[in-house]
């Protein structure tokens, strides 16, 4: 048995060659806020929130690859003869639910688009934006790799050539206006992946496409589809259709402030899971079928997570008018007026990350998809429910916060029990 404390894995995360995936993962929370702070800086809070939403709009297509394919090949490249053929099914998988989802949206256009209309897309622009979109989801494909033959210094390189491509198509398109910005965006990206997937690909990072059909290979990259697929329906597409509902009951400009919240959180979730989740995760894989040692470790480390995350949540607080001002600016400071019911929420939600992963590496699926459909559920009546009392946007995080209180709780004692 490994005997190892969290607190030990960590500092042998620290010393070891992994430091370089948490400055990667570092650097593009600092990319994200960047982008945030130049979208605030021209083009106001209103500007914030539909750049938050055509974001949440390009993860629909991209979700069951970055959580889905690339959970599959991270937990199945280990026999190196099937690498090649793992690679060709992935690739056919993220195709096939890439043209999926582009059917739903261009069927149902009017609903995904409605808040794009004002916006100057020719059908050019979009076209190519498609398709940037298109090759971005094989971005996710190629890190997938880097992480699973633990190529960190890659991985390093290839995050700041990211970061200044990224950021350079972003400044330089955003002097032509919102609608140019967004292009720049998923343009710089598209070209990063490009250069991602060359470099990876001729440094034998990546395997060559082995062209050899494998239901084995199918059925065993399915049951990670099924979770990326269940995290796009009730998480993305609830997340899309709560920011459309509130664009329309509370104005794109209060919109604005609530989503500077939602994506200040998404930076320090992603530090979170590249810490603390990644030596999780890994501690739990190697001992999965020991549940004396993933009760006592699940335990261990919730503790963990609340040391850091308590004091850490309640700092932000403390310092919110200047971290916004920092952040975004000074326009974006009626959001910290109710701030707390975000950090409220992340108290509940990123211990109960750790949780899911004990579902996801158990390969609990039937419990994951009843949580996460409780959940949205939950998050839909308290919205509709609290939008009933009040006209003011504070009533979506705070529905937020009771849900992930419950989410916790509910994945708690389904662990717990799980676990026995």
């Amino acid at each position: 048995m490994n005997e190892s404390t969290p607190l030990q894995q960590l500092k042998a995360l620290l010393k070891s060659k992994s430091p370089l995936v948490v400055i990667a993962v570092g650097l593009r929370g600092v990319l994200s806020l960047a982008i945030y702070k130049l979208v605030s800086i021209n083009f106001g809070v209103s500007g914030l929130g539909l750049f938050s939403h055509f974001q949440n709009f390009t993860s629909l297509f991209t979700q069951v690859s970055d959580q889905g394919t690339t959970l599959g090949i991270m937990s199945l490249h280990k026999e190196e003869q099937n690498r090649p053929r793992l690679f060709f099914h992935a690739f056919i998988l993220n195709t096939v639910f890439f043209l999926l989802i582009s059917l739903i949206v261009y069927i149902k256009q009017d609903v995904f688009l409605r808040y794009f209309e004002g916006l100057s897309f020719s059908e050019l622009n979009f076209a190519l934006a498609g398709l940037s979109i298109f090759i971005l989801l094989y971005n996710s494909l190629t890190f997938s790799f880097i992480y699973a033959t633990r190529s960190f210094k890659l991985l390093l390189f290839l995050t700041i050539i990211n970061i200044i491509v990224v950021f350079l198509f972003v400044w330089v398109s955003s002097q032509w206006g919102l609608t140019s910005t967004m292009y720049g965006f998923v343009f710089g990206w598209g070209l990063c992946s490009l250069i991602n997937f060359s470099v990876a690909y001729f440094t034998q990072v990546m395997p060559k496409l082995e062209f050899s059909f494998s239901m084995d290979i199918v059925k065993s990259l399915g049951n990670f589809i099924l979770i990326a697929g269940a995290g796009l329906l009730l998480g993305k597409f609830v997340d899309y259709f709560v920011r459309d509902f509130a664009f329309d009951w509370y104005g794109i400009e209060n919109t604005g402030y609530w989503q500077s919240q939602v994506r200040l959180s998404d930076s320090y979730r992603s530090a979170f899971l590249g810490t603390l989740g990644l030596v999780f995760y890994s501690g739990i894989s190697m001992q999965i079928t020991n549940t004396i040692f993933l009760k006592e470790y699940t335990r261990k480390m919730m503790m963990y997570s609340v040391v850091i995350v308590l004091p850490a949540l309640v700092g932000i607080y403390i310092f919110r008018n200047h971290l916004f001002i920092l952040l975004y600016s000074r326009e974006l400071l009626p959001a910290t007026d109710f701030l707390y019911w975000q950090l409220i929420a992340d108290l509940f939600a990123l211990p109960s990350f750790l949780l899911v992963y004990v579902l996801i590496a158990r390969k609990n699926f039937k419990v994951y998809l009843k949580v996460h459909l409780v959940s949205a559920l939950v998050y839909v009546v308290f919205i509709l429910v609290f939008s009933l009392l009040s006209s003011e946007i504070w009533v979506i995080p705070a529905a937020n916060a009771l849900r992930y209180f419950l989410f916790f709780f509910l994945l708690f004692r389904l662990v717990k029990k799980d676990l026995k």
